[in-house]
């Protein structure tokens, strides 16, 4: 049992330099893509920056890509304690497709949970 659970350990993935970041979601392939996003989510100081790649790439063509979308939106708002309308929006068209739709209901509810209501 113990070596199993030494495989589940989780990794923070090492942010990148923004050009590169940039160059990975443009280019790389679908895990290389999400592991930059998230690395972003959780690193980047630039929130609006970040927001604009989770709208862009809620649109990609892998639902792996898709779903580090939600994820990434949900580490936005615990991290900054607000997300945009249109992030939020990108997101909650995921909820339209049963193969994102539990990942984008987890995201709104840590939006639901961490942002400051207006």
């Amino acid at each position: 049992m113990e070596k199993s659970l030494e495989k589940m350990k989780y990794k923070s993935p090492a942010p990148l330099p923004r050009e590169e970041s940039e160059r990975v979601f443009a280019d790389g392939d679908p895990p290389e893509i999400s592991e930059t996003l998230i690395a972003a989510a959780l690193n980047s100081e630039d929130r609006d920056w970040v927001e604009r790649w989770i709208i862009l790439l809620s649109q990609h063509s892998d639902v792996g890509v898709r779903k580090t979308t939600a994820v990434a939106l949900g580490h936005l708002a615990r991290l900054h304690g607000s997300v945009s309308t249109p992030a939020l929006m990108a997101i909650q068209e995921l909820r339209n497709d049963e193969r994102t739709a539990g990942s984008a209901s987890d995201a709104l509810d840590d939006v639901h949970m961490f942002c400051r209501r207006n």
